[in-house]
């Protein structure tokens, strides 16, 4: 019996540093992620959570993103 490996490689993946994700890609990842979550965020602390990035040069203090996660 043979056994054959097949792979395919691509070399700028959608989200390396070659071809980053989109802001609507990056927030439909987010979203889809803490959806399924062990421990899923709600709706509202998502939208705290992406809010909180986008204004992520401006936080005065970076404990701030964490808010979103422990409410």
């Amino acid at each position: 019996m043979s056994h054959q490996v097949v792979g395919w490689h691509h070399p700028d993946p959608i989200g390396s540093p070659e071809k980053p994700l989109t802001d609507a890609q990056f927030e439909a990842k987010f979203r889809d992620c803490a959806r399924n979550a062990v421990r899923p965020l709600s709706g509202p602390s998502v939208d705290a959570a992406l809010a909180a990035i986008g204004r992520l040069e401006t936080l005065a203090d970076a404990r701030q993103l964490m808010t979103p996660f422990t409410a």
